[in-house]
């Protein structure tokens, strides 16, 4: 039997050193991470000309972005690193760490981030909201999944 677990405690973390060092910065203060590991798998045409109907076949797939919402903070290193991609973005790839709170058995997703493809900036709506940002990386290869339990 499938259980629900809660999108709350998820976190994600960022390898600072290009390459992989395995050793990962939390983002804090995230308040929305979707496309974790997601993509789109290309279908490819096969219709012949004597069909009535299409028919395709599967090709490759096209990782998705993940895109990240967070209550910015302008003095934080991790942040600044984030940001600091965008302006350079030739400091990449970065291996990304997305851990689900599953209970003692945490599951996490690992993936090559081939750079920020978006960085909304610094957003300050008005005097009742706090700092925020919106940031999307590129994810590009086949993510590494851990289900421990």
């Amino acid at each position: 039997m499938a259980l629900v677990w809660p999108a709350q405690g998820t976190t994600l973390g960022v390898d600072e050193i290009s390459g992989s060092s395995n050793s990962f910065s939390l983002v804090n203060n995230i308040t929305s991470i979707t496309g974790i590991g997601g993509g789109t798998v290309t279908q490819a045409m096969t219709t012949a000309l004597a069909s009535t109907v299409h028919t395709f076949r599967a090709t490759i797939k096209k990782p998705a972005e993940v895109v990240c919402d967070l209550w910015f903070d302008p003095t934080d290193a991790v942040h600044k690193f984030v940001r600091n991609l965008v302006d350079s973005p030739t400091n990449g790839p970065n291996t990304w760490l997305a851990t689900m709170n599953t209970g003692n058995a945490n599951s996490t997703c690992q993936f090559v981030g081939s750079g920020i493809s978006d960085w909304t900036g610094y957003e300050a709506e008005d005097v009742e909201n706090n700092l925020a940002a919106s940031f999307s990386i590129q994810q590009t290869g086949l993510p590494t999944w851990t289900n421990s339990s």
